[in-house]
């Protein structure tokens, strides 16, 4: 196995924290209108495959696995496995944004 393969599948656990969780559901809108966003076209191919697994959808987009619930709460899908494999274009997150409300989160400012 591939060790940049490896070393990808280690989770910080920080990100999927109930707390967490809550600050992201409670700025969604926030993150939605970030202008730093960028928009993720999704081919025909790719829905098929993947319908019923945004998660592994996000994937192979480049999307870091501590995204892919945002990701999908963004683009209204609450579990990977309710994606229909419909959709021509996905949302994708600022990083930065999502970094500066865990950190605040980790002490407790938001």
């Amino acid at each position: 196995m591939n060790i940049n393969l490896l070393e990808n599948n280690k989770a910080d656990n920080s990100y999927f924290t109930d707390s967490y969780i809550q600050v992201l559901e409670d700025h969604l809108s926030t993150i939605r209108n970030n202008p730093e966003n960028r928009i993720a076209d999704v081919d025909n191919k790719l829905n098929y495959k993947y319908e019923g697994d945004l998660y592994g959808l996000l994937t192979v987009l480049n999307v870091e696995k501590k995204y892919h619930y945002i990701t999908g709460r963004l683009n209204n899908v609450e579990n990977s496995t309710d994606y229909k494999g419909d959709k021509t274009s996905l949302l994708i997150p600022s990083p930065d944004l999502l970094e500066s409300l865990k950190q605040a989160n980790q002490t407790k400012v938001v």
